[in-house]
């Protein structure tokens, strides 16, 4: 019987806490969108200077994307090196490096499974996980990889030291929304603060694009994924309904494996 935990493979799945991000981002949007219902108003903003305003901003932005189910999203290391790629078709999704293919699916029973087809140092292993949790990690797993801003506001959530808190009150923000005409949209965040160690305590620039509402392309510059010491920029580019069907493997044969979370 085959154990797994996640943290092996942090390189190859594109998230860390993705179901916890996840779920705090959709309660975020689902709140927000019943006060509108409920008051009539608009929410949406174009300006802010403040970190409240900012994430509020960033959710607003990301919404109709993140609630996309037929898309395929490219991850640039360095904004030049395909790293992996995410395609997803309603509640499967399959990703690909060149370490090998990871996918997650329903099957007929709509048992949540994760599969892994793998290579490493030339040796090849195929096994699945059937587990819920994982599969909600992994389903999506782009938004683990792309939501800085989460995981800034789940250290906020968590609550600060006394000397983060010392540095967030003299940090700065700004965030702009632009409409540049033939339904495009920009989202473009400044933040210069040392409060929190993702930005290495240094101005930081988050820029989206969208069309009709669907983001299209997002850059920053963030540290590299297990080397805290290394910045580099990243670039998604994401497109939409060009996913016809994903091809789920046949696992007979392939070994069984047990999870748990890190």
């Amino acid at each position: 019987m085959l154990f797994v935990l996640l943290y092996p493979f942090a390189g190859l799945i594109p998230g860390g806490k993705l179901n916890m991000k996840k779920n705090r981002l959709l309660i975020g949007l689902l709140a927000a969108g019943a006060l509108c219902q409920v008051t009539g108003c608009s929410l949406e903003k174009t300006a802010a200077n403040d970190w409240e305003g900012l994430y509020e901003m960033y959710q607003n932005f990301f919404k109709k994307t993140y609630e996309q189910t037929n898309m395929t999203i490219d991850f640039y290391h360095d904004g030049v090196k395909k790293e992996w790629t995410e395609q997803i078709r309603d509640n499967t999704c399959h990703i690909i490096s060149e370490n090998g293919d990871i996918w997650a699916w329903l099957n007929e029973v709509d048992t949540k499974i994760v599969g892994y087809q793998l290579s490493f140092e030339g040796s090849d292993s195929h096994y699945y996980i059937a587990n819920d949790k994982l599969y909600e990690e992994t389903y999506k797993a782009y938004i683990g990889r792309l939501s800085i801003l989460d995981d800034a506001n789940e250290k906020m959530e968590e609550g600060l030291d006394y000397e983060d808190r010392e540095k967030f009150a003299n940090s700065t923000f700004s965030a702009e929304k632009k409409d540049l005409g033939n339904d495009l949209t920009s989202f473009t965040c400044t933040i210069d603060t040392k409060a929190f160690g993702t930005f290495k305590g240094s101005s930081f620039v988050f820029h989206a694009e969208a069309k009709e509402g669907l983001v299209t392309k997002v850059s920053f510059t963030g540290v590299d994924l297990g080397d805290e010491d290394t910045m580099s920029r990243h670039v998604f580019k994401i497109t939409y309904n060009n996913v016809s069907k994903i091809k789920i493997p046949d696992i007979t044969g392939w070994e069984a494996g047990n999870y748990e979370s890190k």
